[in-house]
């Protein structure tokens, strides 16, 4: 008689699993938002996730994007750029909108995250008609960094590595374009640094 007030508990307990799975279920899908689901395109046959790819033609999403750089959104326009970018790699406005991207990300003061995006234009798409715009505004981002160390937060400025990552956007310079406009002024910039600290061998070389 035990054994079976035993199973029949047991049987009870099995049987409210689904209900307890149900209510997870419905308590998830009420605190989750909703760019943390994926949802499935019949056409591409995918799942995508909205916050981080788009489903618009990649012009429509080009121009989205550019109307919200145009009136200053930074931050929006960088996110659309980036799901154009990254839905559509391969397509002639996933350049623009890397580049773009990096426009907004120096618009917004984030110097070094902007370099790192006008590089990928660089690194990816070598051909892009941006590229000679990109090697001068990385020269300019390193020059930025020169400034941070000549102003009153200098200490700061160096513990935070400015210095390190105007000589590395300088070096990104040179090596992008070796022979370009802003080659020797980069390594100029680098050798001066050097000179400044007392590193008088490196700065030489």
């Amino acid at each position: 008689m035990k054994f079976v007030c035993d199973l029949d508990f047991e049987i009870c307990d099995f049987m409210k699993i689904p209900a307890i799975l149900f209510s997870a279920l419905i308590v998830l899908s009420i605190s989750s938002p909703a760019h943390a689901f994926w949802l499935w395109n019949p056409k591409t046959k995918k799942f995508f996730n909205p916050k981080y790819s788009t489903q618009k033609p990649p012009v429509q999403q080009f121009n989205d994007a550019m109307k919200l750089y145009e009136s200053k959104q930074y931050e929006l326009a960088f996110q659309e750029f980036q799901k154009l970018f990254k839905s559509y790699p391969q397509v002639r406005e996933a350049a623009e909108a890397q580049y773009y991207a990096g426009r907004c990300l120096e618009e917004m003061g984030e110097h070094y995250a902007a370099f790192e995006h006008y590089q990928m234009v660089i690194n990816k798409y070598p051909f892009s008609e941006r590229a000679g715009d990109i090697i001068e505004r990385q020269y300019n981002l390193g020059n930025k960094y020169v400034e941070y160390l000549r102003s009153s937060n200098a200490f700061l400025s160096i513990m935070r590595g400015s210095m390190d990552k105007a000589t590395e956007i300088y070096e990104t310079v040179i090596k992008n374009a070796p022979y370009g406009d802003y080659a020797g002024a980069a390594q100029f910039k680098i050798g001066e640094y050097l000179w400044s600290r007392g590193w008088y061998d490196e700065a030489r070389d």
